[in-house]
């Protein structure tokens, strides 16, 4: 019975893998919002966020001491997103390797949370911790 119940759950999987059962469509009302969009409460929600990217020469230090992205694209050049697809203007890095999500539990001391897959004892030299990146407008960002 339990090679039959196996199989009869891989046939299942395999049949939703091939009909697209696994499909990242969004179905419904497509709720999603850029951090200009949100009211003040939903923004600072997001406060404790943060992104980790990958890769060399990410961000530079300006000489007011704030910092900005090196290079950026839209997410319609850099992933050929199609031009009608939602967020296809949006910028992105342009010249990261990967990125994950993170968020801070502890200032003292510093403590990031994020999934295990996201790090990995060689990437760490190249890791850059981002807090306070945001879209200000459609067409600008802020970190």
């Amino acid at each position: 019975r339990a090679v039959v119940a196996l199989l009869f759950c891989l046939l299942v999987v395999q049949a939703q893998k091939t009909s697209g059962g696994f499909s990242r469509v969004i179905y419904g009302n497509d709720g999603r919002s850029d951090t200009f969009e949100l009211n003040s409460i939903d923004a600072q929600l997001g406060e404790s966020a943060a992104i980790i990217v990958y890769g060399s020469n990410i961000v530079s230090q300006n000489a007011d001491g704030s910092w900005s992205i090196t290079e950026t694209a839209s997410a319609e050049e850099f992933w050929n997103f199609c031009e009608e697809e939602r967020f296809s203007q949006q910028a992105v890095f342009a010249n990261a390797n990967s990125f994950c999500s993170g968020f801070l539990l502890s200032t003292n001391p510093p403590w990031l949370g994020t999934a295990a897959h996201c790090i990995t004892s060689n990437e760490l030299s190249s890791a850059v911790v981002i807090f306070g990146f945001e879209l200000v407008s459609s067409s600008e960002t802020r970190l």
